[in-house]
């Protein structure tokens, strides 16, 4: 619940925040995004898409100069495909004002997001996956987008079966569509995507990764989910023919994510 004159009221108690305190937000803004004005019509993202997809881009730039002008502060990330947003940093007082602009719909903090270990492994039962041969799934031919600190493509565990394996895009294909979104890059036919929704980047490694850690492990989080998902070699993950999207969303340190960047990382997927 957002309240902007530096009073938040959460049940019957009423707790002081800072107006002036700078935030994430998201700008939802009234024209339909994509995924509304077409519902179940949608097929594969393709030249088309993107043109309306653009469209919608486009539409955004009179209320993002009007945002930048009350905040003082540039764009962040911009989505049309399942959201028509933005995101921007802003004081907390400035919301009310944006929320004022015809076009703008609403205005919510961005949440934050921290990972943690546990006992993922023991929780999901994954062992028992791993050295079963009787259920014959193997992931062949689908694709799973990992949002997290990194896929590692550089490990020994992360490949395809050597015999001849369906994977649902070709080499070429991949590229393609890589070309279209505008952002990314392919890595291996095990990791035919990588990009870092922080930093702007076409990787997917972890922030402090070495040679050593690549090829052999480490602790990062993002690489123990994608082993888990899909790892094959000694290591063998519940769907080990499947393909990873590595698709960085966390810092590798911090463990903190914006869910604007979620919202980019789930629309490119």
């Amino acid at each position: 619940q957002n309240t902007f004159n530096g009073t938040e009221q959460l049940g019957e108690e009423t707790k002081d925040v800072d107006a002036n305190e700078e935030i994430r937000i998201i700008v939802e803004l009234k024209k339909k995004s994509i995924a509304e004005k077409y519902l179940d019509d949608i097929a594969d993202y393709d030249k088309e898409l993107q043109k309306q997809e653009n469209k919608v881009i486009d539409s955004q730039e009179n209320v993002i100069k009007k945002v930048e002008k009350i905040t003082g502060n540039k764009v962040i990330n911009r989505t049309a495909y399942l959201s028509n947003s933005f995101s921007i940093e802003a004081k907390r007082k400035h919301i009310s004002e944006i929320e004022k602009i015809d076009e703008v719909e609403k205005v919510n903090e961005a949440l934050e997001y921290e990972f943690t270990m546990n006992d993922a492994l023991d929780d999901a039962n994954v062992e028992n996956v791993w050295n079963s041969e009787e259920l014959g799934y193997t992931g062949e031919g689908t694709v799973v987008a990992v949002l997290d600190t990194g896929v590692n493509y550089h490990h020994r565990d992360m490949m395809l079966d050597e015999d001849e394996i369906k994977t649902k895009y070709t080499e070429e294909e991949w590229k393609e569509k890589i070309k279209l979104l505008g952002h990314g890059a392919y890595k291996t036919s095990k990791v035919p995507f990588a990009y870092n929704y922080g930093t702007g980047e076409n990787d997917c490694l972890m922030d402090k990764g070495n040679i050593v850690s690549d090829i052999f492990g480490s602790n990062d989080h993002g690489y123990h989910v994608s082993g888990i998902t899909a790892a094959n070699g000694v290591t063998k993950g519940v769907a080990k023919n499947a393909q990873v999207l590595g698709m960085k969303v966390l810092g590798s340190s911090d463990g903190y994510t914006a869910s604007d960047c979620i919202v980019k990382a789930i629309e490119d997927a």
